[in-house]
């Protein structure tokens, strides 16, 4: 993180704060929602009778909790010792994890509190500002329409412009000194590499890491209902096991009129969840989604009301609907995945060659 936050203040984009806790934001899990006035976890013992005490399959007591709370502390430093610790646990599945936990009693050394809450940012205006600032900031500008295809190393050419690029599948191969791929793994595999002379684990890497997926999608709707009938005027995020999973409320609109149109995102998936929503999601959303547009407006409803006041919530939110826009990562081919997310043993096998230079390069 020190880095992105260096990478702001170098572009100088405007910075907000970013909620991911506010009041009255929903949670409704097992057909029971409850509205926290402070955004935490719910303060009765819990309320979603998840726990086996209560008929559900999760432990009483804080088994989970004592078990991850060392992995949260290291992750919140990132030093040298936490990469060290995850190097350690890379080959094993969460299962795996907490069985050995449990089995071995190390539960005595677990810590009882998680990481301190961290200070959440987000650029005033959209992500957009920060590209186009580095573009500015680039001597050389970009090349666009331009898809590349194949990437090689002339040892025959003279001088040190021995790295050939060609894009489009013909084009007149251009000539450099290094290449810097940033591109998915998903991406790199489509391009030829044959004479790039890379190592066997890289191509390895390229075809097997694995990546995760994730779907998001925002609905418009003619006036924020969710800060004038529902109280949430900080952000933040609700939680549900209802499809559309996670709701994010927008932490940049506090102060806007509310009688004017706003947009919420109204489904941030990942894994299975997202693969599910995706199904329903178009490349050219909102178009030929109107199963998706019922079943997110009827989700929304679900989670922001209670059995007493569903049907009048459900009308409201259908008429104050505008449009909506989906987007699913793993549908799109400038992606072909959300983010790099390691299977057991991939970490410590993999990534340290993946950052090592390639076909002659030093830096």
């Amino acid at each position: 993180m020190p880095r992105t936050f260096d990478l702001f203040k170098r572009t100088d984009v405007p910075l907000i704060d970013y909620h991911l806790s506010g009041e009255n934001t929903p949670k409704r899990y097992n057909g029971i929602t409850v509205f926290p006035a402070k955004g935490d976890a719910p303060v009765e013992e819990d309320p979603f009778h998840v726990s086996e005490s209560k008929g559900g399959v999760v432990p009483d007591d804080k088994v989970l909790e004592e078990a991850f709370a060392p992995l949260k502390e290291a992750l919140k430093r990132g030093d040298a010792e936490s990469f060290k610790l995850f190097e350690e646990l890379d080959d094993y599945t969460v299962r795996d994890y907490l069985r050995e936990k449990i089995a071995t009693g190390l539960f005595d050394l677990a810590f009882d509190y998680g990481p301190e809450e961290e200070e959440w940012k987000s650029v005033d205006g959209g992500t957009n500002l920060l590209t186009e600032a580095m573009v500015d900031m680039l001597k050389t500008k970009p090349i666009y329409n331009k898809r590349m295809t194949r990437v090689a190393l002339d040892r025959q050419r003279e001088g040190e412009n021995k790295m050939a690029m060609v894009t489009n599948y013909g084009d007149p191969p251009k000539y450099y000194t290094s290449v810097i791929n940033t591109t998915t793994l998903a991406c790199l595999q489509r391009i030829d590499t044959t004479d790039l002379e890379l190592s066997p684990t890289i191509k390895i890497a390229t075809r097997t890491l694995h990546y995760d997926s994730s779907t998001k999608v925002a609905i418009k709707v003619d006036k924020p209902w969710w800060i004038t009938k529902r109280g949430i005027k900080s952000g933040g995020v609700a939680n549900t096991d209802l499809p559309i999973r996670i709701c994010v409320y927008p932490s940049y609109n506090f102060q806007d009129d509310p009688e004017q149109p706003s947009v919420l995102l109204c489904t941030y998936n990942w894994a299975q969840d997202a693969t599910r929503i995706g199904s329903l999601v178009n490349s050219d959303s909102p178009r030929g989604e109107d199963e998706f547009k019922g079943l997110m407006l009827y989700n929304l409803a679900r989670l922001h009301s209670n059995e007493s006041n569903f049907e009048e919530m459900y009308a409201m939110i259908k008429a104050s609907y505008i449009t909506h826009h989906g987007f699913d990562w793993a549908m799109d081919d400038y992606s072909s995945g959300t983010f790099a997310l390691f299977g057991p043993g991939q970490f410590r096998a993999l990534y340290p060659h993946l950052i090592r230079p390639q076909a002659d390069s030093t830096s």
